[in-house]
């Protein structure tokens, strides 16, 4: 049996004349197998040839329908099978124009379709005999009268033997058929869920009575072209429909790999190819500026005018962005004036969809209403995967340049731990310039460096160690003569020197790129010849103490700030070095250390005392006597005496405040403290208190050593003592003249204790200035001894000073009860 597809006309022909047989029984008679059998039993079956029902639940029993006036059923057959195999919906409305005209020998068949207006009409396709002009593609109903078109949308056929006996036809109507050399037609139409949705027209050129088997197979051959396009036209757009999926599967595809650099050089080709549009464009949005720009875009040059940036193209892809909704324009106007390639049809259509916080893409086309909802959700879906693999593409672009800085800088802070490992050893200020420079010459990650030392008259910087280059290339480095300056910025204008602007405003100064910053004019040539590209001037200050500066260079332009946070790190540390080994060399030369702290002792008697009552207290020193409890003899601001005196009295490590007197810089009080005082704490036999100030619980004390070397011993006992303390400042300074040595030695080692305490309280509170502001009467008092005992420690205390100014060897072998 064979396998090849039925022939209509054999199957029909085995029907005539037999009832009701089965697919096996016919398809012994025709020599057809069963499937291709049915296939064209139920095309027959569509058209109206033959009947069929179903028996015994599966089987199906076909016959021929009888009566087939004028081949009516032939021709259906012949429509059905003409039409079954095409998928072009014109060459459809072709085809079954062309049969219907020859089988009922008209001049024209045609086929036009309705728009949802029910208004207008547009011819798609049919027949016309050889010979006969065209007609217009598109009309409205209100054309031919108002009858015409409420006839047709009730689903009543016209049929008019000779438009010249039409009634209520105007004299303009009636020229307008007979110019289109129409003379009769026929116009069957055909809706579908009550709405008028296309009709066939027959056209004769001259008049004619029309049959109705004419109206029957105009019927018949509307409702087939319908059904034949409409069925050509979903496996069109399901065939379009694959064909856009597997576009946005390759683009994905492409796009689920590609860098930030790949998706910014192909989303416009891609898109372009997905959507199968004209024109395409991307704005892309610049974080520095704030706003959208057209970075690439694809127009087809043959065929579209190009779709120039505007003011208006720009407002809306700034919304479309800031929205995050898409917006569309369906019926753009024709740009005015002649364009440039007639041939070429101008934009009319446009459709922004955002791309998240990446930009907006931008699709067009010449045809207006180009992008319905179909179009919308596919450019909306090609949009998500843009973003989605931007995010990607971001996402890991940022970390790779994230592990990259931080793989940078672990190299870095390994170069640097290096260097102060190196700078512990040094123990000069040559040896630490040499170390540091030999260090970063020889890592990875520079080329050379050089110290230099700073002149401010004239400004000016000169090297004093290098490592990398030769001396010969560090004169060339660091030339500060620009022979071309005049001729580039203008007479007396020379290029500004960063390794001298470094020195003076305390701040690294970075030539990011040595080829083309002006600030490497002079040394440009000399440094691009070994091979450096950007380079950084490190300010060597400790203390707002300048020591020079380090020039390093490496062989790429500058990326990011990483390397100078810090290298100007490194530059503070290097300066403190110097600046040891500078206080180490004046040491030897009777200098002291000056140390500036910050405490916050919480527990601290006078701490509470300031906090408590909010005041400023400025310690006058403390007075050692024979007692158990040092004396702190105090100045107190910003507090009344009542309130000082009230708050001393439930303290219990303040006992006997006294107010000795009152002034503008506040009241000048003593009071023995229980616990450890401040002062004792912070002086040593090393270390004297030169100014302790009070304010709001937090002291600030400014101590001298003689040696620095003890400075961290010194630190590290206090800490030990449970003082919370930072270092705020350190400096060196000349040792106090050696007659105030011998002074200050002779009171802590020639007078008694009691001695000690008299004389400083008589100083502190003012004995001895002129008026006295205290009487001795009054300090007597405030001891809690006899006024002659007073005068008695007093004129001893005086005579043993004296002893040691004036007679230095016997002071020591004077008459002890003096010092008792």
């Amino acid at each position: 049996m064979s396998d090849l597809a039925c022939s209509n006309e054999d199957i029909i022909g085995a029907l005539d004349g037999l009832g009701p047989v089965t697919t096996g029984e016919l398809a012994g008679m025709v020599d057809c197998s069963d499937g291709a059998l049915e296939d064209s039993l139920d095309a027959l079956v569509d058209a109206g040839v033959v009947e069929t029902r179903v028996v015994d639940g599966c089987s199906r029993l076909w016959w021929r329908i009888p009566d087939d006036k004028e081949g009516v059923d032939t021709f259906r057959a012949e429509l059905a099978e003409r039409l079954r195999p095409l998928t072009d919906p014109e060459e459809i409305q072709s085809v079954a124009g062309k049969l219907l005209a020859e089988r009922l020998d008209v001049d024209r068949a045609l086929y036009l379709e309705v728009f949802p207006d029910e208004e207008t009409l547009q011819v798609r396709d049919g027949y016309a005999r050889d010979g006969l002009a065209e007609v217009e593609t598109k009309h409205r109903f209100s054309d031919f009268g108002d009858h015409v078109g409420d006839r047709l949308r009730r689903g009543e056929p016209l049929v008019v033997d000779d438009v010249t006996a039409i009634e209520d036809q105007s004299d303009e109507q009636e020229a307008a058929y007979l110019a289109a050399d129409i003379h009769a037609y026929l116009t069957v139409p055909l809706l579908k869920s009550g709405r008028l949705v296309g009709l066939f027209t027959l056209q004769q050129t001259t008049p004619r009575e029309w049959s109705d088997t004419a109206v029957e197979l105009t019927r018949e051959t509307v409702e087939s072209t319908w059904a034949a396009v409409e069925r050509a036209r979903a496996e069109r757009e399901l065939a379009e429909t694959n064909s856009i999926l597997r576009r946005l599967t390759d683009a994905s595809q492409v796009f689920i790999d590609a860098d930030v650099a790949t998706l910014r050089e192909r989303v416009v080709e891609l898109a372009r190819e997905v959507v199968d549009c004209p024109s395409t464009t991307l704005w892309r949005y610049d974080k520095a500026e704030g706003e959208l720009r057209a970075v690439d875009s694809e127009t087809d040059p043959e065929h579209t005018t190009p779709d120039r940036p505007s003011d208006q193209r720009s407002e809306r892809a700034w919304a479309a962005f800031v929205s995050g909704e898409p917006a569309v324009e369906s019926e753009l106007d024709a740009p005015a004036g002649v364009p440039e390639d007639p041939s070429a049809e101008p934009i009319r259509s446009r459709l922004v969809v955002p791309l998240g916080r990446h930009g907006v893409l931008e699709v067009a086309s010449t045809e207006p209403g180009r992008f319905d909802s179909g179009t919308l959700d596919l450019v909306e879906t090609l949009a998500a995967t843009i973003e989605t693999a931007w995010d990607r593409a971001s996402g890991e672009a940022a970390l790779q340049r994230r592990n990259r800085e931080l793989q940078e800088l672990d190299e870095l802070n390994t170069l640097i731990r290096r260097i102060d490992q190196s700078l512990v050893e040094a123990d000069t200020v040559s040896a630490i310039d040499e170390t540091v420079c030999e260090r970063l010459a020889e890592s990875e990650r520079y080329l050379f460096a050089w110290v230099g030392g700073y002149d401010p008259e004239p400004p000016a910087v000169s090297p004093r160690a290098w490592a990398g280059v030769d001396s010969s290339a560090i004169e060339a480095l660091t030339a500060t003569t620009d022979p071309t300056a005049d001729d580039r910025l203008g007479p007396g204008t020379p290029a500004t020197d960063p390794f001298v602007t470094a020195v003076q405003s305390s701040e690294m100064q970075t030539v990011g790129d040595i080829a083309t910053d002006v600030r490497a004019t002079p040394w440009r040539e000399a440094a691009l010849e070994r091979g450096a590209r950007s380079c950084h001037c490190i300010p060597l200050v400790y203390e707002e103490s300048a020591f020079g500066v380090l020039v390093v260079y490496a062989a790429t332009p500058h990326r990011g700030d990483r390397d100078e946070q810090v290298l100007a790190e490194l530059g503070g540390t290097i300066a403190h070095a110097i600046h040891a080994a500078e206080a180490a060399a004046t040491r030897q030369g009777g200098s002291v250390v000056e140390l500036t702290l910050r405490v916050t002792d919480a527990k601290a008697p006078l701490c509470r005392l300031s906090r408590e009552t909010g005041c400023v207290i400025e310690s006058d020193g403390v007075v050692v006597g024979d007692g158990a409890e040092p004396t702190v003899v105090f100045t107190a601001s910003g507090v009344t005496r009542e309130a000082l005196m009230t708050a001393a009295e439930s303290s219990l490590s303040v006992d006997s405040l006294r107010a000795l007197a009152a002034g503008e810089g506040g009241t000048l009080c003593k009071a023995e403290i229980a616990d450890d005082s401040l002062v004792t704490r912070l002086q040593s036999d090393s270390a004297t208190v030169q100014s302790l100030t009070i304010d709001a619980g937090v002291a600030t004390a400014v101590v001298t050593l003689p040696e620095t070397a003890a400075v961290r011993e010194y630190l590290d006992g206090l800490t030990a003592t449970g003082l919370e303390l930072e270092l705020i400042a350190r400096r060196t300074r000349e040792r106090s003249p050696d007659t105030t040595q011998r002074l200050q030695t002779a009171f802590r080692e020639q007078l008694t204790p009691r001695q000690q305490e008299v004389f400083a309280l008589a100083y502190r509170c003012g004995f001895f200035e002129s008026p006295r502001v205290q009487t001795g009467a009054e300090l007597a008092d405030a001891l809690g001894i006899a006024q002659s005992t007073f005068n008695y420690h007093l004129r001893g205390a005086q005579r043993q000073l004296c002893a040691a100014v004036f007679d230095p060897a016997g002071a020591a072998q004077t008459d002890h009860h003096w010092q008792e």
